[in-house]
C-alpha cells in the first residue's frame, strides 16, 4: 500500500513536470482568456474579491477593474452583435457597477479631488470609456455617454486645479501610476468623442517631465502629494502597470520610457527571465506592491509587463515571460474555467488575463525591437534541467523490489 501511494505521488510529480515542459511552447489563445474570466466570475461569486482585499491593497477594486478590462478586450475582438460581444458588455457593466458600489468606494475618501481619489476615479473612467467602445455610435447608451463626459470633465478639472500632475489616491498620499490611468481615460474620451482635453494632457505631460526620477529618468513610484516631487524612485511593479497607459497618452513619450524601462529593469536569464523591482545595480526589499523578490525579480512586475510589451509588439519580452508563466503556473481547465496555481490567488489570475489581452484602446504606439531576454535554446535548457528528475522518478516509481 505504501509503495503504491509513493508510486502515485511520483506519477503526479512526473505529470506536472511533463506539463511544464509542454507549456513552454504555449501560444496565447483567445479562448484561454475567456476561460480565465469565467473562473474569475466564479471566484467573485464565492467572495474571493473580499479575501483579496484583506491581503492586497485595493484588492477588491483591482480584481474587478482588471476583470472588466479583459472582458472589454475580448469584446473588442468579437463581431458586433455576436453573443461574445454581448457577454463582454454584460460582464464589463457588472464589474463597473461593483466598482461604483458602496463596497467599491468605501476605502477611498469621498472629499478628495476628484471624489474618492484619482486611483478609483481614473480606473472607473477608463473602464467606462472601454465599455462604451463596445457599442457603435448609433446604439451607444446615452446615459452612459453623458456620465462619461461628466466624469471626464470632473477629472480634467481636478488636474487643472492641481499644481502637481500626480493627484492623491488617499489623503496626502499619491502614486503617479494612478494619475497615468486617469489621463489615459481623457485621451480615450478625445479619441471616441469630440476632443476637449488636449490642453489638459499637454500641461500634464510637461509637469511630468519636470518631476521624473533623477536616477532612471522614469516616472517615480511614489511622490509628495503636495509638490509631486519623487519620494521613491521608479520601480518595476508600477512601471509595468503605468506604461500600458502612457503608451496611449503620448506614444512617443511612452515608447521612450518603455525602451528605458526595458534596459533598466528587464532581467535576462537563460532559464528564468523576468522584470526586476529595482533598476540594475540597486537592491531593495519586496513589499505588498512587488510581492516577494527572487533574485531581485518581482513576479508582479514580470506578469504585468506583458501588457506594455504587447502594446508595442515586443514579443522578445512578452513571449518567454508568458510561456514561463504557462509552465510554472500549471494552468488547469475544467468545465469551461481556467485557473493558475489551483486558483489559490485569483488576483494573480486577474493580472495575467488583463496583461495577456492588452491592446491599444485609442492610439497605437510604434513597434519596439529590443534585445532577446533568452537565448534561442532556452527551452532546451529547461528540458535538460528536468530530464534527470523525470528519469529518476520513473526509476523509483517502477523499479522492482529485491527478494
Amino acid at each position: 500500500m505504501v509503495r503504491r501511494l509513493i508510486q502515485s505521488l511520483l506519477i503526479i510529480v512526473l505529470i506536472v513536470l511533463c506539463i511544464f515542459n509542454f507549456r513552454l511552447y504555449a501560444t496565447d489563445e483567445p479562448d484561454d482568456a475567456i476561460e480565465q474570466l469565467r473562473f474569475l466570475r466564479t471566484s467573485f461569486d464565492a467572495g474571493e474579491a473580499n479575501r483579496m482585499q484583506a491581503i492586497f491593497p485595493e484588492g477588491y477594486v483591482f480584481m474587478h477593474a482588471l476583470y472588466a478590462s479583459a472582458w472589454i478586450e475580448t469584446g473588442r475582438w468579437a463581431p458586433p452583435g455576436s453573443p461574445e460581444r454581448e457577454e463582454a458588455r454584460g460582464e464589463a457593466r457588472w464589474a463597473i457597477d461593483q466598482l461604483e458600489s458602496v463596497k467599491g468606494t468605501a476605502p477611498f475618501p469621498a472629499d478628495l479631488d476628484p471624489p474618492h481619489g484619482v486611483f478609483h476615479a481614473g480606473w472607473v473612467n477608463w473602464l467606462r470609456g472601454g465599455y462604451l467602445s463596445l457599442f457603435s455610435e448609433h446604439d451607444r447608451p446615452e446615459d452612459e455617454r453623458r456620465k462619461w463626459e461628466l466624469k471626464s470633465e470632473e477629472l480634467a478639472s481636478a488636474f487643472e486645479r492641481s499644481s502637481t500632475p500626480f493627484l492623491s489616491s488617499y489623503r496626502d498620499q499619491a502614486w503617479p501610476v494612478d494619475s497615468v490611468v486617469a489621463i489615459a481615460s481623457l485621451k480615450m474620451h478625445d479619441h471616441h468623442l469630440p476632443s476637449r482635453f488636449t490642453a489638459t494632457r499637454e500641461r500634464w505631460l510637461k509637469q511630468v517631465d519636470d518631476r521624473l526620477d533623477p536616477v532612471t529618468g522614469l516616472i517615480p513610484h511614489r511622490v509628495d502629494a503636495k509638490t509631486g516631487k519623487p519620494l521613491m524612485g521608479a520601480r518595476g511593479s508600477s512601471q509595468a502597470l503605468l506604461l500600458r497607459f502612457l503608451l496611449e497618452i503620448d506614444p512617443l513619450m511612452g515608447r521612450r520610457h518603455y525602451v528605458s524601462f526595458r534596459s533598466q529593469f528587464a532581467a535576462a536569464g537563460w532559464l528564468l527571465p523576468g522584470v526586476r523591482e529595482y533598476p540594475h545595480g540597486i537592491d531593495g526589499e519586496g513589499d505588498v506592491d512587488s510581492g516577494p523578490l527572487i533574485g531581485g525579480v518581482s513576479l508582479s512586475a514580470t506578469v504585468t509587463s506583458i501588457a506594455p510589451a504587447r502594446m508595442v509588439k515586443d514579443d522578445k519580452l512578452s513571449e518567454p515571460i508568458f510561456q514561463i508563466g504557462e509552465g510554472m503556473g500549471i494552468p488547469m481547465a475544467w468545465q469551461g474555467e481556467r485557473r493558475y496555481l489551483g486558483g489559490q490567488l485569483p488576483i494573480a489570475d486577474a493580472f495575467l488575463v488583463y496583461a495577456r489581452t492588452a491592446q491599444p484602446w485609442a492610439e497605437a504606439p510604434d513597434m519596439v525591437e529590443g534585445p532577446a531576454l533568452v537565448s534561442w535554446w532556452w527551452r532546451l535548457a529547461w528540458h535538460a534541467a528536468t530530464l534527470l528528475p523525470i528519469c529518476g522518478l520513473l526509476y523509483f516509481a517502477f523499479r522492482k523490489r529485491r527478494g
